[in-house]
């Protein structure tokens, strides 16, 4: 119960950002019938909400590491394994997603999935950063 409290809490307190990047999915630039590169431009609109609204989610996340780090000092490891843990899921992310885009086998489509793919996983990461209990 305390870990959804907590979850609630913390996707409530991102709220501003993660409604309208949820509200706001890729799924709505594929109503009507775009061109190409007129739903590629709506990809990277929606992208970029999502990485603002994960980085928010980060930041957030960071200022309670530090809290933490504060307590248990002098060992203030919580935030350099946050961190790395961010770099490594930021490399998943981008390494899976180019491999995602290989399977289109160079077609036109393949950058569109490539974001695709992107602002799925990342919407992921905010949900599981949003959810990270200290």
């Amino acid at each position: 119960m305390k870990l959804l409290f907590k979850g609630l809490i913390g996707v409530s307190m991102l709220t501003g950002v993660t409604a309208q990047v949820y509200a706001d999915s890729h799924n709505s630039c594929d109503s009507g019938n775009k061109a190409q590169a007129e739903l590629d431009r709506c990809l990277i609109d929606v992208e970029k909400d999502v990485d603002a609204a994960q980085k928010a989610a980060f930041d957030k996340i960071v200022a309670a590491a530090k809290k933490l780090d504060d307590v248990t000092a002098p060992r203030r490891d919580v935030v350099p394994a946050l961190t790395l843990g961010q770099d490594a899921w930021t490399q998943y992310r981008d390494k899976h997603c180019e491999f995602i885009g290989t399977t289109w086998g160079g077609g036109s489509g393949t950058g569109i999935a490539i974001t695709r793919c992107r602002i799925d996983l990342t919407r992921a990461r905010i949900k599981e950063l949003s959810q990270i209990e200290m």
